[in-house]
């Protein structure tokens, strides 16, 4: 019974930060927080180095930068600049979607 009501209340508080628009105030984003957008007029291209605040610890390794890749992919090491047909994993850390 406590987890249901506990899980009641996390619902009700996020629906209203999200309908009140409260959302911007619990994770700033947007280019006034530096935020850039890949290009728009290209296919398969990476973003530069993006240095992290705070490390992300991935299957045992804790890297401090990340890539931010078009087709999905977060990459640790390097960008993915291009499409690429292999199968998972790759011989590099990465999220995909």
């Amino acid at each position: 019974m406590r987890a249901a009501v506990s899980v009641a209340v996390l619902l009700l508080v996020s629906s209203v930060v999200v309908v009140s628009g409260l959302w911007n105030e619990l994770l700033p984003f947007g280019p006034e927080e530096g935020d850039v957008s890949l290009p728009s007029d290209r296919d398969d291209v990476s973003s530069p180095e993006v240095t992290l605040k705070v490390p992300i610890w991935f299957y045992g390794d804790s890297y401090d930068s990340i890539y931010v890749n078009s087709n999905g992919l977060l990459s640790f090491i390097t960008e993915i600049p291009s499409f690429v047909n292999v199968p998972f994993p790759l011989n590099y850390p990465t999220i995909s979607p």
